[in-house]
């Protein structure tokens, strides 16, 4: 058995020489040691770059693009703030404003401010730390709650949800990326170009967005730019959207099967069509009376699918009552002019707020994740005006450009200039052409093998060591 054992780790080991031969006859070759050379010389131009910006670039906020002007959504539902369209009618006063935004977008912070500063009035009670369907969940997590209630407890829910004005925080998504790089929380990436699955993120993020995808509460997405996208578009699909019975329709594939019963009690009725259109003024759906009855000769299955199909139109109607109307402030907003937001916040739902006496915590809001920073640090880094580009290759910005909501980057001001406003070097626009980018990825996958293999063959080379003492 010993001398078995022996030959058996000696041929591995020999295999594991061999393929580091190969490899490091590789690294030598003038192929690899180019390659190389330029990886480096582009790795301290980028450096060189960050340090020239922080010490050149003044850091005033009147340059700051965030500062121009506030961009808050959803006044038009506040019965106490002054409207731009006096047509628009809000609902009755809320009595509670409620938190949520994505991870690292602000959420602790809109709620320790908004506690230290709104005060509970007559009309008005403390800010909840998070909406119903939580502080990170999608709105549509209320189709799993409506849907499988009755009509009573649907009743008594959709009340509950008037009282409540739901308050989501957005950031600027290159700035917000970045941040995702260093605390991901439940947010799992994918490399495209490597079997490790955290090798784009620990060794590359946020470079290179389009090698890598996402994957979130089981759902998956093709960037990290997509989930952006989606989760801040789902406020607006629930904010208020009237159904219009059309039989004309049938012939649409909405991505799912109306009559599977398992889909009459989830979100999937709504997401295929809703996500592929976040700013429709209608929804569109069938009428199964008109164009179920015709085509069934009413045996006992059709009779079922019948019944599942009107179940599911019925829902549906009663459902489009509840519109959930809320607010988006911007993080960046937040962070600069807290007063002035704070302000509008209070004034919405009529709680007591002094703007002469306006407390901001200089801690850190949350006492988890990596990095986090406190008020100064976080002013001195998102003061930059260059800083929401750093750390991105010019063809990164481009497909972030072509990739993001073009709506939700509009509304919030978070757009991107074009490539041709950079003062990008020759060698950075053309280090990273289609050509060049087919080579790195040879280049990182070759270094993340040979690192994989060196980390194998020293604990074999351990294993064996010990077998032999013993």
């Amino acid at each position: 058995m010993f001398k078995f054992c022996l030959r058996h780790r000696f041929c591995v080991l020999l295999s594991l020489l061999g393929y580091m031969v190969m490899f490091f006859a590789f690294m030598n070759s003038e192929t690899w040691k180019v390659l190389e050379k330029e990886v480096n010389g582009f790795s301290k131009i980028v450096e060189q770059r960050k340090i020239d910006v922080k010490h050149t670039l003044k850091n005033t906020y009147k340059n700051n693009p965030y500062n121009n002007k506030i961009r808050v959504y959803g006044l038009h539902h506040c019965p106490n703030v002054k409207k731009e369209n006096p047509k628009v009618r809000p609902r009755k006063a809320f009595k509670k404003l409620a938190i949520s935004g994505m991870y690292n977008s602000g959420t602790n912070a809109l709620y320790s401010l908004l506690k230290s500063n709104c005060k509970p009035s007559k009309n008005y009670n403390e800010a909840v730390w998070q909406i119903k369907w939580g502080k990170h969940g999608y709105p549509y997590k209320i189709d799993e709650i409506t849907l499988k209630k009755n009509a009573s407890s649907f009743q008594l829910f959709s009340k509950e949800l008037e009282e409540v004005l739901p308050v989501y925080v957005i950031r600027d998504p290159l700035t917000w990326i970045k941040s995702v790089c260093r605390n991901a929380y439940t947010i799992e990436f994918r490399s495209k170009m490597d079997k490790n699955p955290t090798f784009w993120q620990f060794m590359l993020c946020p470079r290179l967005l389009n090698v890598s995808s996402c994957k979130w509460h089981n759902q998956s997405f093709d960037t990290i730019a997509d989930l952006w996208n989606q989760w801040y578009s789902m406020p607006f699909l629930y904010e208020q959207k009237p159904f219009v019975t059309q039989n004309q329709l049938f012939g649409l594939d909405f991505g799912f099967d109306i009559y599977s019963k398992q889909n009459l009690h989830v979100h999937f009725n709504w997401a295929p069509f809703l996500q592929t259109f976040p700013f429709a003024d209608d929804l569109l759906i069938f009428d199964p009376v008109n164009w179920t009855l015709p085509d069934f000769n009413w045996s006992i299955t059709s009779m079922k699918r019948y019944e599942e199909s009107l179940f599911w139109w019925k829902n549906l109607h009663s459902h489009s009552a509840l519109s959930l109307p809320f607010l988006m402030i911007r993080f960046e907003d937040l962070l600069f002019k807290p007063t002035q937001i704070l302000s509008l916040l209070c004034q919405c739902i009529d709680g007591d707020f002094d703007p002469t006496n306006v407390s901001v915590p200089e801690a850190p809001s949350k006492d988890h994740g990596i990095e986090t920073s406190n008020r100064s640090q976080a002013l001195h880094t998102y003061g930059y005006h260059s800083y929401r580009y750093l750390d991105f290759y010019p063809f990164d910005l481009q497909f972030l450009q072509h990739n993001l909501n073009p709506k939700l980057v509009e509304m919030f001001g978070y757009d991107i200039p074009p490539l041709s406003t950079f003062n990008f070097t020759r060698l950075e626009k053309e280090w990273f052409s289609p050509k060049k980018r087919g080579e790195v990825q040879l280049f990182y996958e070759l270094q993340n093998r040979i690192r994989s293999l060196k980390k194998k063959s020293s604990s074999t080379s351990r294993t064996s060591s010990s077998n032999i003492t013993s």
